[in-house]
């Protein structure tokens, strides 16, 4: 009785995926979350994460989940992140194990007096599916068997020697972890969804830019000097351009070249990229090379234990996950000797066949999680109730800068950042895809730049230093870059960037510097046709920057001017353009 049983129930679970199983569930506004504008975040219940629910992506729209505002459909559904954010009106998307919508009429749905419903039709996993199948194959297999006759299951299901045992066993083991892979399900690599905003990476910016790319005369290109002190909001209003900032932190030329052999087929003509780039991108600052003269079994042991790295490379790596790097251009890279310390771990974070092996800690952290989880949702009498929309927990003093920074940029998204619980700075991710920090207290960042334990030298210690050798992998890799912008016909301003002036030690050191990227850099950039620009940054100082090379808001006051009228003769309609 109970074979049949369990046949019939793996027979409903097969038949369940030609039309689902309706779910339907209201929200709890205490578990609604705001995120910024008009963007709010909802956690779909656990269902959602063990059943097969199509979400959102870039290619089409899958998801069957249906917002209901007080009885009332909501829409339009499954649309940009960023629109929700800044157009709201009932627009959601269904986004992983999230819901990101926004309320009719533009109210707070934590407070409110609507009720929000979700209806979606679910459907068995894969891994249900496939032990759905095993159990009605191997019920019709029995049924067919003829009775007494002795088969080859049969002896593999009670072996007798140990060949047999091994493989039972490790047959076992094999299904369990690959249940229990399911799962968790860590090696999806998540869908992209297309945000222009600053608080999302370079994945998402691009992949937005990808789709509005017409929107836009002007790209801006670099790592985190360029994240940090190039801004739209600020270059836009000077030069009357409609820019995007694309530039992330730890982007080195690594990650840069995939990402500019993925937006080339989608820069509109008469489109300007701006990159900027700094001596420190021909240096990658270690000299460990993994997976290079490795051997190939060295390496497979290496990605299942999750030694990536070596020691104190492990913790930061020199190419990070910043955007993926497909491995045909991987394996470029090996061939061309770039530094590839941190290569193996961001392919492999990448791969939907790999990324559970990078994924170790987080699995192991969220298995803890869920076991000292409470069977029962309590309230914690020790949390106050949050306070209504618009009132900020801020001192006086620090609410004054908030409210300045919010009306200056009404759509950035702005974080605190504090030091033991004293607020010493406010990020503002700007709608343009830049990070715009704001100094609370400017005596804190002068205390941590003189920490750095960069002390001045004399002259004389100054001129006896020698500017190494540039890294020959970065140097090709660098002319490659530059060969895709000019086989693709892309107008391509080089912009040149540096430290803050304390990193140098000496003023004569800084000058070797420059003429480093006078005599060796700039040459390669006129060779490929390109212009080569740069600023007077001896104007600014110190006090400039937030730490060793970003620019803090004194900063950027500065620097903004500076770069738009090098820029000027480039992108003014009104003059003749220069080397283009």
């Amino acid at each position: 009785m109970i074979k049949y049983t369990i046949t019939i129930v793996a027979g409903l679970v097969l038949l369940a995926n030609l039309a689902g199983i309706p779910f339907e569930f209201k929200a709890n506004p205490s578990e609604i979350q705001k995120i910024s504008g008009e963007l709010y975040k909802l956690k779909l219940p656990v269902i959602f994460r063990i059943a097969d629910v199509s979400t959102d992506n870039l290619d089409e729209i899958r998801s069957t989940l249906i917002l209901r505002e007080s009885g009332i459909a909501l829409g339009p559904a499954h649309v940009l992140h960023d629109d929700i954010r800044r157009l709201g009106g009932g627009r959601y998307s269904h986004w992983g194990k999230s819901l990101l919508f926004s309320s009719s009429d533009h109210s707070d749905p934590r407070f409110n007096t609507h009720d929000y419903a979700i209806t979606a039709r679910l459907f068995p996993p894969i891994w249900l599916n496939g032990l759905a199948m095993v159990v009605v194959c191997w019920s019709l297999f029995r049924g067919l068997r003829p009775t007494g006759s002795a088969h080859w299951v049969t002896r593999m299901c009670r072996p007798t020697t140990l060949r047999g045992t091994v493989l039972l066993y490790s047959g076992i083991f094999a299904a369990a972890t690959g249940m229990a892979l399911t799962l968790h399900r860590p090696w999806q690599v998540p869908a992209v969804q297309p945000v222009a905003g600053g608080d999302r990476g370079v994945i998402e910016r691009a992949a937005f830019y990808r789709q509005a790319s017409g929107r836009y005369d002007l790209v801006f290109l670099g790592d985190s000097r360029t994240y940090c002190g190039i801004h739209p909001e600020l270059i836009d209003p000077i030069l009357g351009t409609h820019s995007i900032n694309l530039a992330q932190f730890s982007n080195w030329f690594p990650t840069q070249y995939p990402l500019v052999r993925d937006l080339i087929p989608h820069i509109k003509p008469g489109t300007i990229v701006v990159w900027s780039i700094g001596h420190q991108n021909f240096y990658s600052g270690t000299s460990t090379q993994l997976f290079y003269n490795m051997p190939l079994l060295t390496t497979l042991k290496r990605l299942v234990l999750g030694k990536l790295t070596d020691g104190a490379d492990r913790k930061s790596p020199f190419i990070q996950r910043v955007y993926p790097i497909p491995p045909l251009i991987a394996l470029q890279y090996l061939f061309w000797n770039v530094p590839t310390n941190g290569l193996g771990d961001n392919v492999a974070f990448f791969s939907p066949l790999l990324r559970a092996f990078t994924k170790r800690d987080e699995t192991r952290d969220d298995i803890y999680r869920w076991l000292n989880r409470d069977l029962v949702a309590l309230p914690s009498p020790e949390s106050p109730p949050e306070s209504p929309p618009g009132s900020l927990p801020l001192p006086t003093q620090d609410r004054d800068a908030w409210v300045a920074l919010t009306g200056r940029f009404p759509e950035a998204s702005i974080v605190e950042n504090r030091d033991q619980g004293h607020l010493v700075s406010l990020t503002a991710f700007l709608a343009g895809g830049g990070y715009y920090r704001v100094e609370i207290d400017p005596a804190f960042f002068r205390r941590k730049q003189a920490e750095m334990g960069l002390q001045p030298i004399d002259d004389a210690q100054a001129l006896s230093q020698i500017i190494p050798e540039p890294d020959a992998g970065l140097l090709r890799l660098f002319d490659t870059i530059l060969a895709t912008f000019q086989d693709a016909g892309i107008p391509l301003i080089v912009n040149e960037l540096e430290e803050a002036p304390f990193v140098y030690r000496n003023p004569i050191v800084r000058d070797k510097w420059r003429a480093f990227m006078r005599e060796r850099i700039e040459p390669r950039v006129r060779a490929a046709g390109f212009p080569y620009v740069r600023t007077d940054l001896s104007t600014l100082k110190d006090d400039d920057y937030f730490d060793w090379d970003h620019l803090n808001q004194k900063g950027m006051e500065k620097y903004t001017p500076m770069i738009a009228e090098s820029l000027r003769p480039f992108v003014d309609k009104n003059e003749p353009r220069h080397a283009f």
